[in-house]
């Protein structure tokens, strides 16, 4: 299938240079974000889903790899940022600690608000 966008770039996370990878896809998003290979990363994957109906929580999560720490940063994306399809996301970072993790957030909410589609 073919993505109805595509972007490559590079961000600062936690003072260091990280590559991303945002993909589009009709129903929806893949997000590969990584650290250098020099950097010593813990790799964490998994994926959010937007529940149909409008009950709460709107959002479930399933960690496809290191469930501790893949169900926390998923609790963090959903309570700062509007989320309309399912989120495959797969994360190589250098730790998940707050500094990271906020730099994260504000990596992912410019994705949402300025490049991808939001339906």
């Amino acid at each position: 299938m073919t993505p109805i966008c595509s972007y490559k770039f590079q961000a600062s996370i936690d003072n260091i240079i990280t590559k991303i990878l945002c993909q589009e896809f009709p129903s929806d998003y893949v997000m590969i974000i990584s650290q250098p290979e020099d950097v010593h990363c813990t790799v964490v994957a998994g994926k959010i889903i937007v529940k149909s109906d409008i009950s709460e929580p709107r959002y479930t999560s399933e960690a496809l790899f290191r469930e501790d720490i893949f169900m926390q940063v998923a609790e963090l994306i959903t309570k700062n940022i509007t989320i309309n399809k399912t989120l495959f996301l797969y994360l190589s970072l250098r730790d998940y600690g707050a500094g990271t993790a906020m730099d994260l957030i504000d990596v992912l909410e410019n994705i949402f608000n300025n490049l991808l589609t939001i339906y």
